[in-house]
């Protein structure tokens, strides 16, 4: 067993869960699931809450239990945020640095402007930065400016909270309407600006813009419900249901197109483009964006 805790990966963690059910392994399994947990909370958030709660429940010290409390902590710190996502960009202006970006407004903003076009991207991989796109490891310089648009699903027109945050400056939408707006230099960290949001029945549409001085730049955000416990309910890009949801919703309404245009452009999986877009080959609207799936 404690050669597993050198394996952080969702195998080596369920065999060292197994184990915990052992009386006389319960110590060494505790060690390994916790060590393991320190990098797969980040790459299997769910997979590593089951397993810590299944160790707070066999542990026999205070000191297991209390290690695998504080990972569960962790993991509800980063509950929830937006894995895929659009990207636009880099936007720039003569003579201008990052600050002086964020009140220009550029086309992925502006409804009458010319068709913009996305990119699909996903949070990245590295432990600690696993829940934020790190927008500078595709977009390259400094002093510039770009888009990040995500959509989210709901069964029923819900109260929420929108918790975002940013390497650099932040700008956030919802349903078209501004709602954050923070001209910082900081580093990105969870739930930086927060607002209480309305999510409609249907897919919602909330876009970030991120500015960028110099040296990394991310963007995050994820919807709670409005005390910041998780929201019930919510589908998004990254989720199984979302394929479903986009197919039986494509034509409905004009957000029920963009939800599965969405879920088209933001996966590189072709059998799910290809389902989708089945789904919405009855309808002859074209996506107000140019996206690039």
């Amino acid at each position: 067993l404690a050669g597993l805790g050198e394996a952080p990966c969702v195998g080596a963690l369920a065999l060292a869960q197994r184990q915990l059910g052992e009386a006389a392994l319960v110590a060494e399994a505790a060690v390994a699931v916790t060590q393991i947990a320190e990098t797969t909370r980040w790459t299997a958030p769910v997979e590593t809450a089951a397993a810590l709660h299944a160790l707070v429940a066999a542990a026999t010290t205070e000191d297991a239990k209390s290690k695998a409390k504080g990972l569960l902590e962790l993991i509800d710190q980063y509950d929830g945020y937006l894995q895929r996502w659009l990207l636009a960009g880099p936007y720039t202006q003569d003579k201008k640095e990052g600050k002086g970006l964020l009140d220009i407004a550029f086309p992925p903003e502006v409804e009458t402007a010319d068709a913009v076009t996305w990119q699909g991207v996903s949070t990245g991989t590295k432990p600690g930065t696993a829940w934020a796109v790190p927008i500078n490891e595709i977009l390259t310089g400094n002093n510039r400016a770009a888009y990040l648009k995500s959509m989210v699903w709901m069964p029923v027109r819900t109260e929420a909270r929108l918790e975002a945050g940013s390497d650099d400056g932040l700008k956030a939408w919802v349903n078209g309407t501004q709602i954050l707006a923070n001209n910082a230099a900081r580093a990105v960290a969870p739930g930086q600006d927060r607002a209480d949001v309305v999510l409609e029945k249907g897919w919602n549409t909330l876009l970030l813009k991120i500015t960028q001085g110099s040296g990394f730049w991310a963007g995050a955000a994820r919807f709670t419900a409005r005390d910041g416990s998780h929201l019930d309910g919510l589908v998004a890009l990254a989720d199984a249901k979302a394929v479903e949801v986009a197919c039986s919703a494509a034509a409905d309404t004009v957000r029920g197109a963009d939800g599965a245009f969405a879920v088209v452009a933001s996966t590189t999986d072709t059998a799910t483009k290809k389902t989708v877009l089945k789904a919405v080959a009855a309808t002859a609207r074209e996506p107000r964006d140019r996206e690039r799936a």
